[in-house]
């Protein structure tokens, strides 16, 4: 606890009742007060013609945690970058200052679920993520995030290391001249690496992520997609990880930029399915069995197609 003292010379209020209102009020609606002030009782006392108040104060932040605040000067639109750099260092918490009356929970889980997405190569595996926001309501706010990564340093960074050298063994299927084959050849490698897995994996290497996937051998089609996704953008590609549904049960697959146009790839169903219905894939080739948010992701409407890159051979009559 800490004490301090306040003088009140010529005030003509309700200096006792003021005090209060005062102390509640910073405690209560102010940013820093709102996270790092558990209790402030004023002992307010009049002296013949001015009136001095004893101030108690309980903190429960520590000096180095108000000091270690990141002031973020444009309001949220710096935060998605700042996520970014947690998610790099595998940092687990941070709070940052921030001027937004709008700021809540939600939109920033889903601005750190995009940065994770762009952090793939250094974060091998989504940690969960809480976010407390003070105080409630106003224009400057610290929000903060904290992480939990159910692994040690030591294991993300193996992970990490493994992850990397696994993406180096795809850099021989790179066709520099046919995007389209590079892709296709990167789809099909990945398919004989893994297996399909919906069980849950391992504590270890859990199935839904790039490290089951490419390290365990074995991933859902979250893990397929974000090992797809850590891939081609390694290699240079654009490409987007798609939350969907298919045949009416939660899936995930990617959708690829190729020589300036977006199709559908789907390398867990590759195996079951065959190459040409999972790979270069349309909307209109998809709407039969996926459903997803067409409007949240590119137009795939690409003119290449499976049977122009292989064409089968007619046989000799």
């Amino acid at each position: 606890m800490e004490t301090g003292e306040l003088t009140f010379f010529n005030y003509d209020g309700d200096a006792r009742e003021d005090l209060y209102k005062a102390c509640e009020d910073i405690k209560s609606n102010t940013a820093l007060g709102a996270y790092s002030v558990d209790y402030m009782q004023p002992l307010p006392r009049q002296i013949v013609s001015y009136y001095r108040a004893d101030l108690n104060i309980t903190y429960k932040r520590t000096a180095q945690e108000v000091d270690s605040i990141v002031a973020l000067s444009v309001g949220l639109r710096e935060l998605p970058l700042a996520l970014t750099g947690m998610l790099e260092n595998l940092e687990t918490y941070t709070a940052f200052s921030v001027i937004s009356s709008s700021a809540n929970a939600e939109e920033i889980t889903s601005m750190f679920r995009a940065a994770y997405l762009d952090s793939l190569l250094e974060c091998p595996v989504m940690p969960d993520i809480s976010v407390s926001i003070y105080p409630d309501s106003g224009i400057e706010r610290i929000v903060e995030v904290s992480l939990e990564y159910g692994y040690t340093e030591g294991e993300l960074f193996a992970m990490r290391s493994d992850l990397k050298a696994a993406l180096r063994g795809f850099a021989d299927l790179l066709d520099r001249e046919r995007e389209a084959l590079s892709v296709i050849a990167i789809a099909e490698r990945l398919a004989e690496l893994c297996a399909p897995d919906e069980t849950g994996g391992s504590d270890a290497l859990p199935q839904n992520t790039a490290v089951g996937a490419l390290i365990r051998g074995a991933a859902d089609s979250e893990g397929y997609a974000l090992a797809c996704l850590a891939v081609l953008r390694n290699l240079g590609f654009e490409c987007e990880l798609v939350s969907g549904a298919l045949d009416r049960e939660v899936h995930y697959w990617n959708i690829v930029r190729i020589d300036g146009e977006y199709y559908h790839f789907d390398v867990s169903r590759l195996a079951a399915d065959g190459v040409w219905n999972t790979c270069l894939r349309r909307d209109e080739d998809m709407a039969a069995r996926y459903f997803w948010d067409v409007e949240g992701y590119p137009v795939c409407d690409g003119a290449l197609t499976y049977a122009e890159l292989f064409p089968v051979e007619e046989p000799e009559a």
